[in-house]
Protein backbone atom coordinates (compact mmCIF):
# COMPACT_ATOMS: atom_id res chain seq x y z
CA UNK A 1 0.00 0.00 0.00
CA UNK A 2 2.83 2.44 0.79
CA UNK A 3 4.54 1.65 -2.52
CA UNK A 4 1.32 2.39 -4.42
CA UNK A 5 0.91 5.69 -2.53
CA UNK A 6 4.49 6.77 -3.32
CA UNK A 7 4.04 5.91 -7.00
CA UNK A 8 0.82 7.95 -7.16
CA UNK A 9 2.54 10.94 -5.55
CA UNK A 10 5.45 10.79 -8.02
CA UNK A 11 3.07 10.67 -11.02
CA UNK A 12 1.01 13.58 -9.65
CA UNK A 13 4.12 15.69 -9.07
CA UNK A 14 5.33 14.97 -12.61
CA UNK A 15 2.06 16.18 -14.18
CA UNK A 16 2.05 19.28 -11.99
CA UNK A 17 5.61 20.00 -13.04
CA UNK A 18 4.68 19.72 -16.73
CA UNK A 19 1.74 22.04 -16.20
CA UNK A 20 3.84 24.56 -14.32
CA UNK A 21 6.77 24.49 -16.76
CA UNK A 22 5.50 23.63 -20.24
CA UNK A 23 7.91 23.17 -23.10
CA UNK A 24 8.95 26.46 -24.72
CA UNK A 25 7.60 26.96 -28.21
CA UNK A 26 9.62 28.72 -30.83
CA UNK A 27 8.50 32.29 -31.42
CA UNK A 28 7.66 33.28 -34.98
CA UNK A 29 10.46 34.84 -36.96
CA UNK A 30 8.48 38.02 -37.31
CA UNK A 31 9.16 38.73 -33.62
CA UNK A 32 12.88 38.81 -34.29
CA UNK A 33 12.39 41.75 -36.68
CA UNK A 34 10.34 43.79 -34.23
CA UNK A 35 13.24 45.98 -33.07
CA UNK A 36 14.12 46.80 -36.68
CA UNK A 37 10.57 47.85 -37.56
CA UNK A 38 10.17 50.18 -34.58
CA UNK A 39 12.01 52.87 -36.58
CA UNK A 40 9.30 52.73 -39.22
CA UNK A 41 6.57 55.07 -38.04
CA UNK A 42 4.05 53.66 -40.50
CA UNK A 43 4.15 50.20 -38.90
CA UNK A 44 3.99 51.35 -35.28
CA UNK A 45 0.29 50.62 -34.92
CA UNK A 46 0.49 47.15 -36.47
CA UNK A 47 3.60 46.31 -34.53
CA UNK A 48 2.02 47.52 -31.32
CA UNK A 49 -0.92 45.22 -31.96
CA UNK A 50 1.39 42.28 -32.25
CA UNK A 51 3.12 43.19 -29.03
CA UNK A 52 -0.15 43.79 -27.24
CA UNK A 53 -1.51 40.49 -28.53
CA UNK A 54 1.54 38.67 -27.20
CA UNK A 55 1.33 40.42 -23.83
CA UNK A 56 -2.40 39.90 -23.56
CA UNK A 57 -1.79 36.26 -22.75
CA UNK A 58 -2.01 35.53 -19.02
CA UNK A 59 1.40 35.12 -17.42
CA UNK A 60 2.07 31.53 -16.41
CA UNK A 61 3.69 32.42 -13.08
CA UNK A 62 0.51 32.97 -11.01
CA UNK A 63 -1.02 29.80 -12.45
CA UNK A 64 2.12 27.91 -11.51
CA UNK A 65 1.97 29.15 -7.96
CA UNK A 66 -1.69 28.23 -7.57
CA UNK A 67 -1.19 24.79 -9.09
CA UNK A 68 1.83 24.11 -6.95
CA UNK A 69 -0.15 25.17 -3.89
CA UNK A 70 -2.94 22.80 -4.88
CA UNK A 71 -0.44 20.01 -5.42
CA UNK A 72 1.00 20.54 -1.97
CA UNK A 73 -2.48 20.48 -0.44
CA UNK A 74 -3.32 17.29 -2.34
CA UNK A 75 -0.06 15.69 -1.29
CA UNK A 76 -0.74 16.56 2.34
CA UNK A 77 -4.30 15.27 2.13
CA UNK A 78 -3.13 12.06 0.49
CA UNK A 79 -0.53 11.53 3.15
CA UNK A 80 -3.05 12.13 5.94
CA UNK A 81 -5.45 9.57 4.47
CA UNK A 82 -2.73 6.94 4.31
CA UNK A 83 -1.33 7.73 7.74
CA UNK A 84 -1.93 4.81 10.07
CA UNK A 85 -2.08 5.08 13.82
CA UNK A 86 -0.32 2.46 15.94
CA UNK A 87 -2.64 -0.26 17.19
CA UNK A 88 -2.36 -1.81 20.60
CA UNK A 89 -2.64 -5.60 20.48
CA UNK A 90 -2.59 -7.78 23.56
CA UNK A 91 -0.92 -11.11 22.83
CA UNK A 92 -1.39 -13.74 25.54
CA UNK A 93 1.72 -15.57 26.63
CA UNK A 94 1.86 -19.08 25.23
CA UNK A 95 3.77 -22.00 26.67
CA UNK A 96 5.55 -24.43 24.42
CA UNK A 97 4.50 -27.36 26.57
CA UNK A 98 1.55 -27.59 28.89
CA UNK A 99 3.86 -28.88 31.58
CA UNK A 100 5.66 -25.48 31.62
CA UNK A 101 2.55 -23.67 32.83
CA UNK A 102 2.61 -22.97 36.56
CA UNK A 103 0.65 -25.48 38.63
CA UNK A 104 0.43 -28.14 35.90
CA UNK A 105 3.28 -30.37 37.07
CA UNK A 106 1.10 -32.42 39.41
CA UNK A 107 -1.67 -32.67 36.82
CA UNK A 108 0.74 -33.93 34.15
CA UNK A 109 2.23 -36.50 36.52
CA UNK A 110 -1.19 -37.84 37.42
CA UNK A 111 -2.17 -37.96 33.76
CA UNK A 112 0.97 -39.92 32.89
CA UNK A 113 0.29 -42.40 35.68
CA UNK A 114 -3.27 -42.86 34.47
CA UNK A 115 -2.08 -43.43 30.90
CA UNK A 116 0.37 -46.07 32.12
CA UNK A 117 -2.40 -47.81 34.06
CA UNK A 118 -4.56 -47.86 30.94
CA UNK A 119 -1.63 -49.23 28.95
CA UNK A 120 -1.22 -52.14 31.35
CA UNK A 121 -4.95 -52.84 31.54
CA UNK A 122 -6.21 -55.83 33.51
CA UNK A 123 -2.90 -57.69 33.12
CA UNK A 124 -1.49 -55.70 36.03
CA UNK A 125 -3.79 -57.42 38.52
CA UNK A 126 -2.88 -60.92 37.36
CA UNK A 127 0.83 -60.58 36.59
CA UNK A 128 3.04 -62.54 39.03
CA UNK A 129 0.36 -62.49 41.70
CA UNK A 130 0.65 -58.76 42.41
CA UNK A 131 -2.43 -56.83 43.42
CA UNK A 132 -3.69 -53.77 41.63
CA UNK A 133 -2.51 -51.55 44.50
CA UNK A 134 1.05 -52.85 44.20
CA UNK A 135 1.06 -52.30 40.45
CA UNK A 136 -0.35 -48.83 41.03
CA UNK A 137 2.63 -48.04 43.26
CA UNK A 138 4.99 -49.26 40.55
CA UNK A 139 3.30 -47.11 37.91
CA UNK A 140 3.42 -44.09 40.21
CA UNK A 141 7.13 -44.64 40.90
CA UNK A 142 7.85 -44.83 37.17
CA UNK A 143 5.90 -41.62 36.50
CA UNK A 144 7.38 -39.59 39.39
CA UNK A 145 11.15 -39.10 39.77
CA UNK A 146 10.81 -39.01 43.56
CA UNK A 147 8.40 -41.45 45.15
CA UNK A 148 7.94 -42.48 48.77
CA UNK A 149 7.41 -46.14 47.84
CA UNK A 150 10.41 -46.65 45.57
CA UNK A 151 11.58 -49.78 47.38
CA UNK A 152 8.24 -51.56 47.07
CA UNK A 153 7.81 -50.41 43.47
CA UNK A 154 11.34 -51.57 42.64
CA UNK A 155 10.53 -55.06 43.96
CA UNK A 156 7.39 -55.24 41.81
CA UNK A 157 9.27 -54.15 38.70
CA UNK A 158 12.11 -56.56 39.46
CA UNK A 159 9.76 -59.53 39.62
CA UNK A 160 8.01 -58.35 36.43
CA UNK A 161 11.23 -57.45 34.63
CA UNK A 162 10.78 -59.79 31.66
CA UNK A 163 7.00 -59.65 31.44
CA UNK A 164 4.85 -57.89 28.89
CA UNK A 165 3.68 -55.39 31.48
CA UNK A 166 7.13 -53.94 32.09
CA UNK A 167 7.91 -54.01 28.38
CA UNK A 168 4.80 -51.94 27.70
CA UNK A 169 5.80 -49.45 30.39
CA UNK A 170 9.33 -49.15 29.00
CA UNK A 171 7.99 -48.67 25.45
CA UNK A 172 6.11 -45.51 26.45
CA UNK A 173 9.24 -43.32 26.32
CA UNK A 174 13.03 -43.57 26.76
CA UNK A 175 12.72 -41.71 30.06
CA UNK A 176 10.31 -44.32 31.42
CA UNK A 177 12.64 -47.14 30.31
CA UNK A 178 15.59 -45.55 32.15
CA UNK A 179 13.45 -45.03 35.24
CA UNK A 180 12.38 -48.70 35.26
CA UNK A 181 15.98 -49.81 34.82
CA UNK A 182 17.16 -47.65 37.72
CA UNK A 183 14.41 -48.98 40.02
CA UNK A 184 15.25 -52.59 39.16
CA UNK A 185 18.94 -51.87 39.83
CA UNK A 186 17.95 -50.35 43.16
CA UNK A 187 16.17 -53.56 44.17
CA UNK A 188 19.10 -55.72 43.01
CA UNK A 189 21.47 -53.67 45.17
CA UNK A 190 19.09 -54.07 48.10
CA UNK A 191 19.08 -57.87 47.64
CA UNK A 192 22.86 -58.01 47.42
CA UNK A 193 23.20 -55.88 50.52
CA UNK A 194 20.81 -58.13 52.43
CA UNK A 195 22.65 -61.26 51.35
CA UNK A 196 25.97 -59.76 52.40
CA UNK A 197 24.60 -58.88 55.82
CA UNK A 198 23.22 -62.42 56.27
CA UNK A 199 26.54 -63.95 55.22
CA UNK A 200 28.45 -61.81 57.69
CA UNK A 201 26.00 -62.74 60.42
CA UNK A 202 26.38 -66.47 59.69
CA UNK A 203 30.16 -66.17 59.71
CA UNK A 204 30.17 -64.44 63.07
CA UNK A 205 28.19 -67.29 64.61
CA UNK A 206 30.55 -69.94 63.24
CA UNK A 207 32.68 -71.68 65.89
CA UNK A 208 35.20 -74.32 64.80
CA UNK A 209 35.23 -75.86 68.28
CA UNK A 210 31.75 -77.17 67.66
CA UNK A 211 33.13 -79.36 64.87
CA UNK A 212 36.20 -80.54 66.80
CA UNK A 213 34.40 -81.66 69.88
Amino acid sequence: MKLFAMLAIVVALYFLYRLAFPKKTELPKSNENIPKKRNDETSIVGQSRVVLGYRSQPPPTPATASKSDNSEEKADTFAEENASEPMEIDVPAEYENESEEPGNEDVDTNEEAEELRQTLGSEAELAAGFSYEEMDLAVEAVSQPESENEAEAAEVLYRLEHTECVEQLAAVSPEKALRIKSLISLHVQSIELTDEENRIEDTSDFNIADFLS
